[in-house]
């Protein structure tokens, strides 16, 4: 169970460093490479670290790229929401609606 909830916190931990980098200089559109950079490296860092485990390489590589995408759409979803919140709109059925 602890492994499960590890590896749920892994897309907010990518979105938070993927954020801390661009506000120390990282370009915006590198942020979606960096995020499945991190995803990746740190999903296959884990597979190193568990001793090889049960899973294969190519499992520990597509796993990271989940997370690092999931965390790229993480960031996209908070970021509309919060540009919407700021123009007074709602956001609905994925695009703004404006009262």
């Amino acid at each position: 169970m602890s492994s499960e909830i590890g590896t749920i916190l892994l897309v907010p931990l990518i979105t938070g460093l993927v954020e801390a980098l661009k506000r120390s200089g990282l370009p915006r559109r590198y942020a979606a490479l960096t995020a499945l950079a991190l995803g990746v490296a740190i999903s296959v860092g884990a597979f190193v670290a568990r001793g090889f485990g049960t899973h294969d390489l190519y499992d520990a590589v597509l796993q990271g790229m989940a997370f690092g995408l999931a965390a790229s759409g993480l960031y996209s979803v908070a970021r509309t929401a919060e540009r919407s919140v700021r123009r007074g709109g709602e956001v609905a059925k994925g695009r703004e609606v404006r009262r």
